[in-house]
């Protein structure tokens, strides 16, 4: 990834380097050469954290996981190592869904 510099007001340049981070998550696996691409697909939310409350009382967190769960089918379809970070109701905390990411290459 490139870090973005911002110089002044109004102009940002581009640098081709490494950004740097303090967050402690851990570092993506390696990927392997030539190997399946992955992605994780986060449907946030889940457990106590019902997300919006719709007006014919639809709770975000089951929509958005119903709709991570067609995504995954279709990407899989496609040859693509579709995952997600919960597959139930359940919540997980932001820092464990990087994680969750990160053990899976995503």
């Amino acid at each position: 990834l490139a870090a973005l510099t911002l110089s002044g007001m109004s102009q940002a340049i581009a640098k081709d380097e490494p950004l740097k981070t303090s967050n402690g998550h851990s570092k993506p696996k390696a990927k392997k050469s030539g190997g399946k691409r992955v992605v994780v697909l986060d449907p946030g939310h889940g457990g106590i954290d019902t997300g919006a409350i719709g007006r014919n009382g639809s709770k975000e967190k089951h929509v958005v996981l119903a709709i991570a769960k067609n995504v995954r089918s279709i990407l899989r379809n496609h040859g693509i190592d579709a995952r997600l970070t919960r597959s139930g109701d359940t919540f997980i905390p932001l820092y464990d869904r990087v994680e969750i990411a990160h053990k899976h290459g995503a």
